[in-house]
């Protein structure tokens, strides 16, 4: 399943994670994850908030599905 972007919660601090991702669970912030036996995409996306992101890079993600 494709989930859409959270933007990896604009700011990943070290030893905290993300204080700002939009969702309750970080462990969905970004990435391959595995949510009720299924896999789950979350993307980082590529925009920001009034042009701020620090330590959490914006990406394209390229899906190859085989």
């Amino acid at each position: 399943m494709v989930c859409g972007h959270t933007h990896g919660g604009q700011t990943r601090l070290p030893f905290i994670g993300t204080p700002f991702a939009p969702v309750k669970d970080q462990r969905y912030v970004a990435g391959l994850n595995e949510w009720h036996g299924r896999r789950i995409y979350t993307s980082r996306g590529v925009g920001n908030l009034h042009g701020v992101r620090f330590n959490c890079r914006p990406e394209v993600t390229l899906l190859e599905l085989v």
